[in-house]
């Protein structure tokens, strides 16, 4: 296996990235999150692949911070199988001001819920939620949360 070149950079010179990806999908913020600063012309590349066939999700989570999510019953996403089959379920958004890990574990616990009902079978995701939020937060408050977007985890109709 042969190792790629390496070039010596000179102190605060950087690297150009290139990022590959579907329309719309987040290259950007990605850049930005991996680095910590905007992307621009001079310091990222991206580019949009055109694909003939999109696999179509058979569960589809929502940021339940969304305002938009109506648009879920526009024609163009009807073709997803995870809308067409109902399995539209909502979780709470992550990122306001910055990333609150309590609920991105407490959501990691409600998706295995959907997704492997076998294995957290014996999770309750508001009870999990309220013992995550205890240790991040100094208090169960899970339903202050679901109140706060309308909805806790659960099905959303679409």
């Amino acid at each position: 296996m042969t190792e790629p070149p390496t070039q010596s950079k000179t102190k605060g010179e950087k690297e150009t990235v290139v990022v590959v990806g579907k329309e719309s999908v987040g290259k950007s913020a990605l850049v930005a999150g991996l680095t910590g600063t905007t992307p621009t012309t001079g310091n990222f590349r991206g580019t949009t692949v055109d694909v003939e066939r999109y696999d179509s999700p058979e569960y589809v989570f929502v940021d339940t911070g969304t305002e938009k999510f109506e648009a879920l019953q526009n024609p163009e996403y009807q073709a997803i199988e995870g809308i067409k089959q109902g399995n539209v379920y909502g979780v709470f958004p992550t990122r306001d001001y910055s990333i609150n890990f309590g609920t991105a574990f407490a959501n990691t616990y409600y998706i295995g819920t959907v997704l492997y009902p076998d294995r957290f079978s014996d999770v309750d995701p508001a009870a999990k939620a309220d013992e995550i939020y205890e240790q991040f937060v100094g208090a169960p408050v899970y339903e202050d949360v679901a109140d706060s977007y309308g909805q806790g985890y659960g099905r959303m109709d679409v």
